[in-house]
């Protein structure tokens, strides 16, 4: 089973169009945690404006990658174009996990995997890109301030079947 998280970057790094960057795995405990490159997420960003007229909906079904990120038309890299990328995207990936509904539709106490985790990691990935990009704008990501979007996919990363009482996303 796959927990697929997307975390928004208020602040974005620049990615060349072309570029080959590798997806990075890593074992956590009973964890295998898949890191992708940075991606642009689908919603637009002045979409999360507090003037915007946005519903919360539709913020979470935009925090996913755009299939074809928005290349700048000023804005290069050693010549070459670049896309704004301020989406973090991970899959945890074990054999089964917790997946109750919450009670409370605030709480996030009984994640699987933990948000603790799951945000410690994403913050070691923000470390390395501040470290690669210079971007001093990159601040740590808190689960409480921050938004995420997460959905539980069968092992091929299909979207798992309505189960009354568990979370899919």
């Amino acid at each position: 089973m796959i927990a697929r998280f997307s975390i928004y970057m208020e602040s974005e790094v620049y990615v060349q169009r072309d570029a080959v960057l590798p997806d990075r795995e890593m074992k956590q405990d009973d964890l295998i945690v898949r890191i992708y490159p940075p991606r642009q997420a689908l919603i637009d960003p002045r979409d999360l404006d507090f003037t915007a007229q946005t519903s919360l909906e539709e913020i979470v079904e935009g925090l996913v990658p755009a299939s074809l990120p928005i290349i700048s038309d000023n804005l290069f890299t050693n010549d070459k174009p670049v896309f704004k990328a301020n989406l973090i995207c991970m899959d945890f990936m074990k054999d089964q996990f917790d997946r109750p509904r919450p009670s409370d539709v605030n709480s996030n106490a009984n994640v699987d995997p933990p948000l603790p985790l799951v945000f410690s990691i994403a913050n070691r990935v923000l470390v390395g890109l501040r470290a690669l990009s210079r971007g001093q704008r990159l601040r740590p990501l808190n689960e409480h301030s921050t938004l995420w979007r997460l959905e539980y996919l069968n092992d091929i990363g299909e979207q798992l079947p309505f189960e009354e009482g568990s979370f899919r996303t």
